[in-house]
């Protein structure tokens, strides 16, 4: 019996590491296609400031979603720390490519920013 209490919650917490995993991969797939999106820098004052306002409002949404990164890495360590008995490879492996997506995103906005 307490082999199925162990394996239900493990269910339960890889179940909501899945949902939490699919929803930060979204988000940075529509922060990467916005990212993309912005194109050259403008030659003329009004697309110069149009530019910079994108630009400061991708970056307050990327700072604002840091939250959920940060929630995100809390879980993988609690998945890590629970079951330390069990390969827990591939939950590392996932979530550093998302935090290394993330900081990317981070440096490729601020390199848009010194074009501007």
């Amino acid at each position: 019996m307490q082999r199925k209490t162990q394996l239900d919650a493990m269910l339960t917490d890889s179940q909501r590491y899945e949902s939490k995993r699919l929803e930060v991969e979204a988000w940075l797939g529509r922060m990467d296609t916005r990212l993309e999106r912005m194109g050259p820098v403008g030659h003329t004052a009004d697309v110069l400031e149009a530019q910079l306002r994108e630009q400061k409002s991708y970056h307050a949404e990327l700072h604002q979603y840091k939250h959920h990164i940060e929630l995100f890495n809390q879980l993988t360590q609690k998945l890590i720390a629970v079951y330390q008995q069990d390969d827990t490879t591939r939950v590392k492996k996932m979530t550093e490519t998302i935090n290394q997506r993330y900081n990317n995103l981070n440096t490729r906005c601020v390199a848009v920013v010194v074009r501007l």
